[in-house]
Parts: structure tokens; sequence; C-alpha cells
């Protein structure tokens, strides 16, 4: 049960981010992958920790270029 709030709160949390206005239109879709993933995770009853492990690479390596600034 935990778990699932963890991950509703973390959903949540980059919906907003998805809606603010200090984000542009391909910084939203890397969002919005990334809550797809969550929600996937959130879907499966007893994931292994590979999968898990494979789940948060995906989430960071996503936010990470999305949000990094390039020179």
């Amino acid at each position: 049960m935990r778990k699932t709030k963890d991950l509703n709160v973390c959903i949540s949390l980059l919906e907003d981010v998805q809606r603010g206005g200090s984000v542009n239109s391909e910084q939203k879709l890397s969002v919005e992958r990334v809550v797809g993933e969550l929600k996937r995770v959130r879907r499966k009853p007893d994931p292994s920790r590979t999968e898990q492990h494979e789940s948060i690479r995906k989430i960071v390596e996503e936010l990470l270029r999305a949000f990094q600034k390039r020179d």
C-alpha cells in the first residue's frame, strides 16, 4: 500500500510540473513519458529488483535529458 501511495504522490507532483508554465513542450513530453513509466510500475504487483532498477534508470535518464542545461 505504501508503494502505491508514494508513486501516486510522485505522479501528482510531476503532473503539476507538466501543467506549469515554466517548462517547454519538449520537457512536458518527457515528463509525460516519466509519468507513464511510473504508472506502469504502479500497475505491476511485485516487480523484480531488475525491473525496478530498469524503470529508475529510464526515469532518471529521461528527466536529465529534459532538464539538463545544454551549452
